[in-house]
This record gives structure tokens, sequence and C-alpha cells, in this order.
């Protein structure tokens, strides 16, 4: 996409971008944007041609008594991000939840799994020692949560790729 010294003239005005904003959700004729924005109808139509010239929007003559506006693919790409915020934030979340519930069933596993005994653990933390032997008891109930947070991790990674791929 080329930005040329129009388009970043039509861009300039934050009058401009909110008329993009309003023509991102359909189009419109002039006088309704007008009223949308509170603006006289001839500052609107300036600003409607200025965009026209920078190739933001198009003039759509329906051979009836109203002329719409249109945003162009161009006019899109100005406003509208490449990539939405809603699939950043699933995968950032995803990849966050299976990196902490793997480390939480790495973690546990090694503790409980033979490679680090409980009463080696007691022995190197002064503060566990009053814990007592039950904690290597009750330690195989709680290794389920790690693997549900990777779980969930897992499923929202997925569901993020699913959405970049048809976005």
């Amino acid at each position: 996409m080329e930005i040329d010294k129009q388009t970043i003239k039509a861009l300039s005005a934050e009058t401009r971008v909110s008329i993009l904003k309003i023509l991102n959700v359909n189009r419109r004729i002039a006088a309704g944007i007008s009223k949308e924005l509170g603006l006289a109808p001839s500052t609107v139509n300036e600003h409607l041609k200025t965009m026209k010239n920078a190739g933001l929007v198009i003039k759509n003559d329906t051979g009836h008594k109203w002329i719409y506006y249109e945003i162009t693919e161009k006019g899109k790409s100005m406003i509208t991000p490449k990539m939405p915020v809603n699939i950043i934030l699933t995968l950032s979340l995803g990849i966050g939840l299976a990196m902490f519930g793997g480390a939480e069933f790495f973690a546990e596993n090694m503790l409980y799994s033979g490679s680090m005994s409980v009463q080696s653990v007691m022995e190197k933390a002064p503060g566990i020692s009053d814990m007592g032997t039950n904690a290597a008891a009750a330690a195989p109930a709680a290794s389920w949560l790690p693997l549900v947070i990777l779980g969930a991790g897992l499923v929202l990674v997925v569901y993020g790729f699913i959405k970049l791929r048809r976005k």
C-alpha cells in the first residue's frame, strides 16, 4: 500500500479519520455523516472531497436522489489494523498459560517422580520441614491443575491460529 502526500493530508484531520470510521461500518450520504458528527454539510463535503482525491472514499451515484460515499480498500487499510487485537491477546494469553502450566507440571513431576525426593527438598529448605510427610501424599492429587492450565493455553493458541488463518 502506497502512502502519498494526498493520503497523509487526508488523514491529518481527526474529523476525516472519524468519517472513515463511520464509512467503515456502512455507506452513508453526506447529510447523514454531517448529522452524526454535528458538523455543517459544507464542512463534511469538503472533507469527503479531500478523501476522495486521496482514494480513501468513493462517491457512489446510485441514480436516485441520494449520493452515497463508501470507504475504499485503501481507506480500510488505513484505519483497520492488519492483525486484530483480539487475536494478539488470544495468542499471548494462550502461550502464557501453556508455558505456566507446562512449567508447573514439569516442576511437580520433577519433585515427585524421583529425580528429587521430598526428603531432599525438606533438607535443603528448612521452612518446608514442618510440612511433614503429608506433602508427598497430597502432591499427586493436585497434579491435574497444571495440566488443565496447559490444556487451556494450548486450546487458546490453536484458536488464535485458526482465527489468524481465516483473517
